[in-house]
């Protein structure tokens, strides 16, 4: 066990505990409200600290890796489903707001030529 300790510690790095796909698929689960973060810890076997400390690592990597400034939980696919109706549901809003403006001014308009008219 010795040789294992100072083989992950020659780099000054201590070996990682958690691959990344771990940590992705914790930060999902808890993320959806399945888990908690001591639960999803105790699943893994690891103290919540350093499944916190992974995240963080992990999460930092990304950006490192990506050159984007995205920490978080992974989106699921169903979340991203949902933001996208989300946005698309906005946007039919957003047009039947200009329809519905476009409608009444019509509706002004020819109300005022027929009191003109009237005049």
């Amino acid at each position: 066990m010795k040789g294992k300790r100072e083989k992950a510690c020659m780099n000054g790095h201590s070996r990682r505990v958690l691959t990344s796909a771990q940590v992705a698929s914790a930060c999902e689960l808890i993320d959806r409200g399945g888990y908690t973060v001591k639960a999803m810890a105790a699943k893994l076997g690891v103290h919540r600290s350093t499944l916190y400390r992974a995240i963080r690592q992990d999460a930092v990597d990304r950006i490192l890796h990506t050159g984007r400034y995205s920490v978080g939980v992974p989106v699921s696919p169903d979340h991203r489903r949902a933001m996208d109706r989300e946005a698309a549901r906005e946007s039919r809003l957003a047009n039947r707001a200009d329809t519905e403006d476009a409608e009444l001014e019509k509706f002004l308009d020819a109300a005022l030529d027929e009191i003109t008219d009237l005049e």
